[in-house]
């Protein structure tokens, strides 16, 4: 008896123990199966394949095994901004080398660090990567696998709604009054990817960002509480070609990138490189008996020094007219304040200078190509002063408004008269 209640214990045992780990294998299998999961997303076939869930807006993307440890390009800039925040359209915001690593059941997205650089030739080579890093943008959990290990999907919602990508606002300037504007954080509940764009050599989003301060006061009776900025991200397939870089000329209007030479003990390590143009042989089948690299090298310096003869000319000539015609108006604007502030009218044969002067100097302009990070510096110095203005109109608009004269009676005698030094005694 006690034999053969030993006995049914055992088979019961047997046939729990079969039920509890097939129950867990089905929640497994239905939990790792990819291929159905992915029935019921819009799929966005591309450079990096992307899934979106149409009930949520969740997006995912689904990393090859072959993409891990792959470099890729990544790029940011804005389709529409606030200039007040430091952002407006078609500003560059971003660009560097980022990598995709599989750490266990995670997915890590890597910024490679390629501010430096090491003569091989140097001893000092051999530890290249010391106090390096690279920056770690996210760590995001694999949603899902594919049953041959090869193919994984993780959500990037909250990597395109935040920060972590690229730094969007600038810090305020340290002389900006204590209650200018700020543009707040990202408020999560209100940005919204609108386009997924996706193309054999590149991957694009376009988000809408809505940052809130509740703390911001109306600016020219609009709600400044909330305020939105469209970007667009950017991953892009490194280009096949015999594209190398080079050393920036400084003499010719390059656009380049500055790197770091840390096996150098030069005062000024610094090495300017080449990221706009591709420059190549425009005839590719001459002098291919001539395999020596000295040769090539040779052959680009002397189109460089003919390209440098050809351009060169022409920018002094552009320069030395703007340097001419820029004292010329220095002159005019201040015979015309002058006359602005007795009252009077610029003689026509004066103005008509005046104007001619100022269409010469915008011919110039347009003919003469400045870097994209001169051009940025230009715009936040004239934001800049701009700013200052603003804030002490809106100073005088307040000592007005505290004397008893409405807005609109102040704006009514304040625009026309802004330069007006008896506009005191005027109101």
């Amino acid at each position: 008896m006690i034999l053969y209640n030993l006995l049914i214990r055992i088979v019961f045992i047997g046939f729990l123990s079969i039920s509890i780990y097939a129950d867990k294998d089905i929640k497994e299998e239905e939990n790792n199966d990819l291929e159905v999961f992915l029935e019921d997303l819009s799929h966005f076939p591309g450079l990096i394949d992307v899934y979106r869930n149409d009930d949520d807006g969740k997006v995912y993307f689904l990393i090859k095994k072959e993409q891990l440890e792959k470099e890729f390009i990544y790029f940011a800039h804005i389709l529409d901004g606030i200039v007040e925040a430091g952002t407006w359209r078609g500003n560059y915001l971003d660009n560097g080398i980022i990598k995709f690593i599989k750490y266990y059941d995670q997915i890590r997205i890597d910024r490679v660090n390629t501010a430096y650089l090491f003569n091989e030739d140097n001893p000092l080579s051999k530890t290249n990567n010391a106090n390096i890093s690279n920056s770690l943008i996210d760590s995001l959990k694999i949603e899902k696998t594919s049953e041959l290990k090869d193919k994984f999907l993780i959500d990037i919602t909250s990597l395109l709604l935040s920060e972590n990508l690229s730094k969007i606002t600038t810090v305020n300037y340290k002389e900006s009054p204590k209650d200018s504007f700020k543009i707040g954080s990202i408020s999560r509940s209100k940005s919204s990817i609108n386009e997924v764009l996706n193309y054999p050599e590149n991957t694009d989003f376009e988000i809408n960002f809505v940052f809130s301060n509740p703390s911001n006061k109306p600016i020219e009776n609009q709600d400044s509480r909330n305020n939105s900025i469209s970007l667009r991200y950017s991953f892009i397939n490194y280009p096949k070609n015999n594209f190398q870089t080079r050393i920036e000329n400084q003499r010719i209007g390059f656009f380049s990138e500055r790197k770091t030479d840390l096996s150098s003990t030069d005062i000024t390590p610094y090495e300017d490189l080449i990221n706009k143009w591709h420059l190549e042989k425009k005839d590719k089948d001459k002098d291919k008996t001539d395999t020596s690299n000295s040769s090539e090298d040779d052959e680009f310096n002397v189109s460089l020094a003919k390209m440098e003869e050809e351009i060169k000319p022409k920018i002094l000539n552009i320069l030395d007219s703007l340097n001419k015609n820029y004292s010329k108006l220095q002159k005019y604007q201040v015979e015309k304040l002058e006359c602005l502030l007795a009252s009077k009218d610029l003689s026509v044969s004066k103005n008509k200078n005046f104007k001619k002067i100022q269409e010469i100097l915008v011919d110039n302009f347009k003919n003469l190509q400045l870097a994209p990070h001169i051009v940025e510096e230009l715009v936040q110095s004239h934001y800049k002063e701009n700013k200052k203005i603003v804030s002490l109109e809106g100073v005088l608009l307040r000592l007005a408004m505290d004397n008893k004269i409405s807005r609109d009676e102040f704006l009514k005698y304040y625009i026309g008269n802004e330069i007006n030094p008896k506009f005191e005694i005027f109101l």
